[in-house]
């Protein structure tokens, strides 16, 4: 926590903003406050959820497979970020991308090849 330390002043000026955007209320005003705070709570947990899952995934299956299941959960994600927010998908993007599965096929090829050899020897 003392790395954050420079980042305080910045860190409470966004709090702030946060705090004082629009606001919502439930229940005939029982429930309210800014809208900002149930989706930051919202987005924490299905962050929670996500790196245990991944980390659940790194116990019981290999890297290469964590790593192939990780770049396409992110590249699903940068896909739905391009539809909703009407962001572009540039050339870089598809470069990237391209670049990424590729170097995760390259990584695999290797241990496919051995493990049919290793087949081939047994017949």
């Amino acid at each position: 926590l003392p790395c954050f330390l420079p980042l305080f002043n910045d860190m409470h000026n966004h709090v702030n903003i946060l705090l004082s955007g629009p606001r919502f209320s439930v229940l005939e005003g029982a429930i309210k406050g800014p809208v900002a705070v149930p989706l930051l709570i919202i987005n924490v947990a299905s962050q929670v959820a996500c790196i245990k899952g991944v980390y659940s995934l790194n116990a019981y299956s290999s890297s290469l497979t964590a790593t192939m299941a990780t770049t396409l959960r992110k590249f699903v994600s940068l896909c739905i970020s391009v539809y909703y927010f009407d962001n572009p998908f540039t050339i870089t993007h598809w470069l990237s991308t391209g670049a990424i599965f590729m170097g995760s096929f390259l990584y695999f090829l290797p241990s496919h090849t051995q493990q049919i050899s290793r087949e081939k020897k047994e017949k």
